[in-house]
């Protein structure tokens, strides 16, 4: 699994890690459309935490406009 960080308003960054040490990639989101929070699941499945580890993170992203329909674009990038 990835580590997600926020690098700047509008681009997450999702780094390697040990696991999978040669991937890095970008989502990148309008920032005035959403929000963004982390949220660290703990996987408790042993046979998930083999290919999982001990956690995830959940990207949420929230939209900010009360709009009944809306478009919004999410970008992933290497």
């Amino acid at each position: 699994c990835l580590d997600a960080k926020i690098d700047k308003e509008g681009t997450i960054i999702l780094e390697p890690t040990k696991d999978f040490p040669h991937t890095k990639l970008f989502m990148e989101y309008d920032k005035s459309q959403v929000s963004v929070q982390f949220e660290k699941i703990k996987v408790e499945d042993p046979k998930l935490q083999r290919v999982w580890k001990k956690s995830l993170t959940r990207i949420v992203l929230t939209n900010l406009s009360h709009k009944l329909k809306d478009e919004i674009k999410i970008t992933f990038r290497q």
